[in-house]
């Protein structure tokens, strides 16, 4: 728990422990809906921590506080990091809270 299981294994894991709890087919997620406790989960508490402090700083830092803490809700209840169009619309966030003029 302390280095987690490494990047990109909830694919692997979500479906075995299903497997392992269930005794009739169910649907399984290869994803958490909650990129908060997905990346607890990967990089452990140590990368959680250096996520948060990352998060706090770059909501310290920006101007526009409300799109980051909406960025960040969305990732509480969504799972936005694991599609492309998302990424990218959250690193120009950061772009523009970060760099605005």
């Amino acid at each position: 728990m302390f280095l987690g299981s490494g990047p990109g294994t909830t694919k692997i894991l979500l479906p075995y422990v299903n497997f392992l709890n269930s005794t009739e087919y169910v649907r399984t997620f290869v994803w958490l809906h909650n990129d908060w406790l997905q990346f607890l989960i990967e990089y452990g508490l140590c990368g959680f921590v250096l996520a948060c402090f990352a998060a706090f700083r770059l909501y310290k830092i920006s101007e526009e506080k409300s799109l980051v803490v909406a960025y960040f809700v969305a990732m509480t209840f969504n799972f936005p990091s694991h599609w492309a169009l998302h990424c990218v619309v959250g690193w120009l966030l950061a772009d523009v809270v970060v760099y605005k003029e």
